[in-house]
């Protein structure tokens, strides 16, 4: 009887190894299926970027912008234009609004109140490093995409970059 239940317990226990096994194929065939499906995207992209299809290219600036690093509260908008036969790129950038830009420059802790304090940066530092912001995000994108032009695909770039908000004044 004592075999017997031991039997038992090892059936149980091949089934539970099966059952995990099985589980593990499928789960391992669904990943390797759409590991195939992105491989064969990327051929195609890659094909179509080498071949200068304005698809292709779109496809992989679109990349190349996307991937951009910037602060919190930066937009990431853009749209582009390619004229093949001048090897000229329209794009069309978001810029920051002023109001993304930090002011507080430090926190000061006065003990005689038990209370902290904002020290916020000048108005004419704010609009001085605004300024440098717009001008090397410009330059940045152009470096970035004239850089990665592996196919000699750009001559000109037209940057456009715009800034949404709202004049106080009016």
């Amino acid at each position: 009887a004592e075999k017997n239940g031991i039997d038992q317990s090892n059936k149980r226990k091949q089934e539970v190894y099966q059952n995990s096994l099985k589980a593990w194929q499928e789960k391992k065939n669904q990943f390797e299926l759409k590991q195939r499906e992105q491989h064969a995207t990327v051929e195609t992209d890659r094909i179509a970027y080498l071949a200068r299809d304005i698809r292709g290219l779109s496809e992989y600036w679109d990349h190349i912008l996307s991937k951009s690093e910037y602060p919190d509260g930066f937009p990431k908008e853009f749209l582009f234009d390619y004229m093949a036969e001048a090897k000229l790129l329209l794009l069309d950038f978001r810029l920051p609004d002023l109001s993304s830009l930090p002011t507080l420059k430090e926190l000061k802790y006065v003990a005689t109140k038990d209370e902290f304090q904002e020290v916020h940066v000048s108005d004419a530092w704010v609009n001085r490093t605004y300024d440098d912001v717009l001008y090397q995000i410009t330059l940045r994108t152009l470096y970035e995409l004239f850089q990665s032009d592996s196919v000699g695909a750009l001559e000109a770039i037209v940057f456009n970059g715009w800034v949404n908000s709202i004049d106080k004044a009016t």
